[in-house]
């Protein structure tokens, strides 16, 4: 597979992936975006009011009186920090709650006022958070001027202390030469701190007072379910991606078909009475067509390989190789093909119990010695005839016998071997059901001797590593399947599925097939 295909066929099976999961992902979503509405919805209403903080030019007092009392800072964006850190400090806080009353602490105020500057400007905002509009633009405004009289107290305090000074120079003045100019320019100098104590603001005035605002600024239901939605969606996929991660269960015909690298020649739609029908020859119209559409695929996706005896086998028990088997066997039984089942599961042997035969004699007996090739094989019907006005056809089978203490040692004796070729020479098609590959070596002889082996799957219960398992155990014996057969598969409209519909309208659904599979 080259780099492009595997890219592709990651994202195909990401999509397979979603779309097997979709309920996580939907249930994530609702769920997520619920709670976020919900949550913001039941929480208190916030209104946030914005007062804007202007700051003047440093150096006034020079532009009007041709110097400086106050030496303006030369970095404009180190003046603009220590203007909005100046903003937030403790003292205004203090001044601030002072103005509001008693219900206002200078702590309670800090939680609820947020100051910032505006990029390099001289502008600073007061912004003031309340679940009252009014009591928002109220503080946000109580603070800017608290700020305003704190700078212009420090700013004043500072030109009173010049004054002080200059007083008491004026009264240290000794008569002499040049006293009498001392005094006038000190005299002048004090004038203009006069002056410029009347004009001072704390270089900042409120530009821009709060207003009361009309919608709240938070909670934001409808914007937080949104973002409660993107985070559910995210979480969903991940979750389903994890969850397949973990679930190794194939979940797809398609998924069988790229593990084993060989094609569905069978889809197996989920019911509960195939597996346990005892007469073959009842099997419903529907399941009866699968496995005509399995013998006839078995027959055309090999067209240069003459087939006399096939091996159906699975990874793991339970994935429906002896119906499986059964059913091929009478299919092809019905086709007027005189076909051989053989139960080669020494082991767990299912075939006569599920039947409902008794087994006078089996398949053991005759690897043991005691029996002839025809003693133990026993016929069934395969159809009654009734339906297509034929005459009945029947199926023989070689049950599984007594259980025996060494299985291994009878699949690869000598009189099993013998078997096999008398079975074939007799018969046009023999089919097996074995072990599962995997989980004993019984099948191993089994697998290298038959023309041809079927994988049988059942989707939800096989494995991907089983699977996989199967599949390096298959290639170390040199061994190719002819191809997969997959079982329950209850969505029969993936595309793998066969047109059930056509010539089957009478055909009504059990009960008990409604409900769902049994295993075999």
């Amino acid at each position: 597979m080259t780099a492009d295909e595997l890219t592709i066929d990651r994202v195909l099976r990401f999509f397979r992936v979603i779309a097997q999961r979709w309920i996580f992902v939907v249930v994530s979503v609702v769920l997520i975006s619920g709670l976020a509405w919900g949550y913001s919805n039941a929480q208190q209403k916030q209104y946030e009011a914005t007062a804007s903080l202007l700051f003047r030019d440093p150096a006034f007092d020079q532009k009007l009186f041709g110097s400086t009392f106050f030496q303006p800072n030369q970095d404009p964006d180190r003046e603009a920090l220590t203007n909005t850190t100046l903003v937030g400090f403790d003292i205004v806080a203090q001044r601030a709650a002072r103005a509001l009353g008693q219900h206002f602490t200078p702590k309670r105020l800090l939680a609820k006022v947020r100051v910032a500057g505006k990029g390099r400007s001289d502008v600073v905002a007061v912004t003031a958070r309340d679940p009252s509009p009014r009591t928002a633009a109220t503080i946000a405004n109580a603070w800017a001027n608290a700020y305003i009289g704190v700078r212009r107290d420090a700013d004043r305090g500072k030109i009173s202390e010049a004054q002080r000074l200059i007083e008491r120079s004026i009264a240290g003045l000794t008569p002499g030469p040049g006293a009498a100019a001392r005094r006038r320019s000190l005299a002048d100098r004090r004038q203009q701190l006069q002056i410029l104590a009347s004009l001072q603001t704390g270089n900042a005035e409120l530009a821009q007072p709060a207003q009361e605002p009309r919608d709240a600024s938070s909670p934001k239901p409808y914007r937080n379910g949104v973002l409660g939605g993107v985070l559910g969606l995210i979480l969903g996929l991940l979750a389903a991606v994890v969850l397949d991660r973990l679930d190794r269960r194939l979940k797809s015909a398609e998924e069988a078909r790229l593990i084993f690298g060989r094609p569905l020649l069978g889809i197996v739609p989920s019911s509960s009475t195939l597996a346990s029908v005892p007469d073959p020859t009842m099997l419903a119209p529907r399941d009866t067509e699968t496995f005509r559409m399995l013998r006839a695929n078995l027959q055309y996706f090999n067209v240069d390989q003459e087939i006399h005896s096939v091996v159906v086998t699975s990874a793991a028990a339970g994935d429906g190789k002896s119906t499986i088997a059964l059913h091929l066997a009478v299919a092809s039984a019905r086709a007027g093909t005189s076909t051989l089942l053989v139960e080669c599961d020494l082991r767990r042997p299912s075939l006569g119990r599920k039947l409902h035969q008794e087994e006078p004699s089996g398949l053991t007996q005759y690897l043991a010695g005691g029996e002839t090739f025809s003693s133990v094989i026993a016929s069934i019907p395969a159809s009654s005839g009734i339906d297509d006005g034929h005459a009945a056809t029947y199926l023989d089978i070689a049950f599984a016998g007594p259980l025996p203490p060494n299985p291994a040692d009878l699949l690869e004796s000598h009189r099993m071997i013998e078997f096999m070729e008398e079975a074939e020479a007799r018969y046009d098609l023999v089919v097996i059901d074995t072990s599962p590959a995997i989980v004993v070596s019984d099948s191993i002889p089994l697998l290298k001797r038959a023309s041809g082996v079927l994988v049988a799957v059942r989707l939800g219960k096989t494995t991907r590593d089983e699977s996989e398992a199967l599949r390096g155990r298959l290639d170390n014996l040199g061994v190719d399947p002819l191809g997969v057969v997959v079982n329950d598969v209850k969505n029969e409209g993936d595309g793998y599925g066969y047109g059930y519909g056509y010539g089957y309208g009478r055909y009504q659904a059990s009960p008990d097939e409604a409900k769902g599979p049994t295993k075999a």
